[in-house]
């Protein structure tokens, strides 16, 4: 299994244990299109989502590559959050954009000696639509 702590395999198991309705042990499609169902969530797409996280292709997944695919899951959640409080300190004034000013502000509080040039530079690389603003959709592709 993947490096996960035993608190996430405990709660991974849960997890994978509620959508194991017959408890087999793996989780076929039937039983995601019905865990898909109670969720709101399109169905037909069952079998293209199996195919995804089955690893192994039996037409099945077990814990094993749940445990992998969540843990996956999880650790994008983690990253996401932990770009989106840099973004917001960044974002000065709350608006859910970085201007130019509030980015000249932080950059160069971080950076000693870069230049206006520079930081025109950079946040142009950043501004990838070229509206002179930063979304966090931009902020996050530039991590990638």
């Amino acid at each position: 299994m993947t490096s996960v702590s035993e608190e996430k395999k405990a709660e991974y198991g849960a997890m994978f244990s509620a959508l194991d309705k017959d408890g087999s042990g793996t989780v076929s499609v039937r039983e995601l299109r019905e865990a898909m169902a109670r969720l709101g969530l399109d169905e037909s797409k069952a079998v293209g989502t199996l195919a995804g996280i089955d690893l192994d292709g039996d037409g099945e997944v077990d814990l094993q590559e749940f445990v992998a695919l969540v843990h996956r899951l999880d650790q994008g959640e983690a990253k996401k959050a932990e770009l989106q409080a840099i973004f917001d300190e960044f974002d000065a004034d709350g608006d859910g954009f970085i201007s130019r000013a509030e980015y000249q502000q932080v950059v160069s509080r971080l950076g000693e000696g870069i230049t206006d040039e520079q930081v025109t530079e950079l946040f142009a690389l950043t501004d990838t639509d070229d509206d002179k603003r930063i979304t966090f959709d931009e902020f996050r592709a530039s991590f990638d």
